[in-house]
C-alpha cells in the first residue's frame, strides 16, 4: 500500500470517531466525567492536526505543491493563533494580541520568506505560553506547536527546492503516525475505560459509542466488556479480570488484565483473538476461570462473570471507631 493511502486510511478511520466526538462533546452526559470530555477534545485536536499534515503528503506538482503547502501552513497558523488571541484578551496582553491577530487572508498574501519568518516568530512566541494557556483551560500543547513546525518545514522545503520536500515528507509521516498513535491511546486508555460508567445510566449513549468505536476499530483490536458480580448479582469492585495466555500458530500470546470499577465493570482490550479462557481474581473474591470463549478479531465480547465473594477486609482499611 502506498504510504499516502496508508495514512489516508488511518486518518479516515479516526475521523469516524472524531465526528461522533464532536457531537458527544456537546452532550451534558459527558460533563459528568470530566476526564471523558477532555479525552474527546484531545482526540479531536490530534486528528485535526493529522488531517492537515496528511493533506501535505498528497500534494503533487511543484507549483501546486508550493501553493497548497502555503495554504495548509496558513490554516495551521490560524488554528493555533485563534485560541491564543482569546488568551491575550483574557489576560489583557495587548502586545501578544497585536503580534498574532492577522487573519488567514493576510498570511496568504505574505511573501515566502516573510511568511516563514512570521510563522517561526509565532511558534517561538506561543511555545512558552502553553502552561499558562492550559491553566486557563485552553486546549493547546507542545504537539500543536510541533505540527506548526512541520508545516513550516514542509513549505520551506518545497519553496527552496522541491527535492528537499521528499526528505521532509518522512518527518511528516512520523508526525502523523505519532498523532494517530496518541489518539488511539486516548481512545483505549481513557474513553474506552470510562464509557462503561454510562452503560446503565445512559444506555443509548453507551450503545452509540460502541457502534462508532466498532466501525473505527474494525480490523484493529479485540476486547472484552466484563461485568463481575457476586452470587446475589451485586457488582464487585476491584476484581481483576484476566484474558489468559493463548498458544496459537507456534506462538504464545500474553495475558491481558484490567480491574473492575464501582459498577463491577471493566474493559480488557488489545489482545490476540481466538479461543481464550478468562480468570476473575482478587483479594475479595474466590478466583475462578471461565470459558474458553471465542474472541473475534476487531469485535467486542460482552460477558457477566459470577464469583463467590470472600468478604475479606483489606489490611489497609481503617478500623471502625468504637466509643468507650
Amino acid at each position: 500500500m502506498h504510504m499516502t493511502s496508508y495514512y489516508n486510511s488511518l486518518v479516515t478511520m479516526m475521523q469516524i470517531l472524531t465526528n461522533w466526538a464532536l457531537d458527544a462533546a456537546n452532550l451534558t452526559t459527558t460533563s459528568s466525567i470530566p476526564v471523558f470530555k477532555k479525552g474527546i477534545d484531545d482526540v479531536k485536536t490530534k486528528i485535526n492536526q493529522a488531517t492537515l499534515l496528511n493533506q501535505m503528503l498528497s500534494l503533487t506538482g511543484i507549483a501546486q505543491d508550493k501553493k497548497q503547502s502555503k495554504t495548509l501552513l496558513c490554516q495551521i497558523l490560524v488554528s493555533i493563533t485563534y485560541p491564543t488571541k482569546s488568551f491575550a484578551v483574557i489576560t489583557k496582553n495587548n502586545t501578544l494580541f497585536q503580534e498574532i491577530k492577522l487573519p488567514i487572508s493576510t498570511f496568504l498574501n505574505l511573501g515566502t520568506n516573510t511568511l516563514i519568518n512570521k510563522a517561526h516568530a509565532i511558534h517561538n512566541l506561543i511555545l512558552p505560553l502553553i502552561p499558562s494557556m492550559q491553566e486557563q483551560g485552553f486546549e493547546i500543547n507542545e504537539q500543536d506547536l510541533e505540527s506548526l513546525l512541520q508545516a513550516i518545514n514542509a513549505f520551506e522545503a518545497v519553496a527552496q527546492s522541491p527535492k528537499n520536500s521528499i526528505g521532509n515528507r518522512k518527518g511528516i509521516n512520523q508526525q502523523i503516525n505519532t498523532l494517530i498513535k496518541d489518539a488511539n491511546h486516548i481512545c483505549h486508555q481513557i474513553l474506552d475505560e470510562n464509557i462503561i460508567s454510562f452503560k446503565n445510566t445512559h444506555p443509548d449513549f453507551y450503545n452509540l459509542y460502541a457502534i462508532k468505536r466498532q466501525v473505527n476499530k474494525q480490523g484493529y483490536h479485540t476486547r472484552l466488556a466484563a461485568t463481575v458480580t457476586n452470587d446475589a448479582g451485586q457488582p464487585i469492585f476491584g476484581a481483576t479480570v484476566t484474558v489468559n495466555p493463548l498458544q496459537k500458530d507456534g506462538k504464545t500470546f500474553k495475558a491481558v488484565s484490567n480491574t473492575t470499577n464501582l459498577q463491577g465493570q471493566t474493559i480488557v482490550s488489545t489482545f490476540e483473538p481466538g479461543y481464550r479462557t478468562v480468570t476473575v481474581s482478587g483479594s475479595n473474591v474466590v478466583s475462578k476461570t471461565f470459558g474458553p470463549f471465542k474472541f473475534q478479531h476487531g469485535k467486542e465480547f460482552t460477558e457477566t462473570f459470577s464469583v463467590a465473594a470472600t468478604f475479606n477486609i483489606p489490611e489497609h482499611q481503617p478500623q471502625a471507631y468504637v466509643k468507650k
